[in-house]
């Protein structure tokens, strides 16, 4: 695990996180905006696909589900991506995955 990531995990578990939401916004978000972008969407998709994506990391890292040898920023990136995917496909957008990964389904 890269020191950032662990530093962000210890924030989140010690309940000193008001910086982390930011950080990782810093750190994460444009891939993810651009990969929106290029499948379909806009800034407001991608800021809340982003935004549901941060829930579901918090959840995995309180509830001790977050497995420690993932990255966060790929993390993030995979359950956006996912995210985008479903939701893309409720609003019966067509979309052509862009990036070369399958769907993989997120379950929380």
């Amino acid at each position: 695990m890269k020191p950032k990531d662990h530093k962000i995990i210890e924030a989140i578990l010690s309940g000193k996180d008001q910086k982390v939401v930011a950080e990782l916004y810093d750190s994460c978000f444009r891939k993810i905006r651009d990969y929106v972008r290029k499948n379909a969407g806009n800034q407001e998709d991608a800021q809340d696909v982003f935004q549901d994506a941060i829930i579901i990391f918090y959840k995995h890292v309180r509830a001790g589900k977050f497995d420690y040898s993932f990255d966060i920023d790929g993390f993030l990136f995979t359950v956006c991506r996912n995210i985008w995917i479903n939701k893309a496909k409720k609003a019966g957008r067509e979309t052509e995955l862009k990036d070369g990964f399958e769907n993989i389904s997120e379950t929380n």
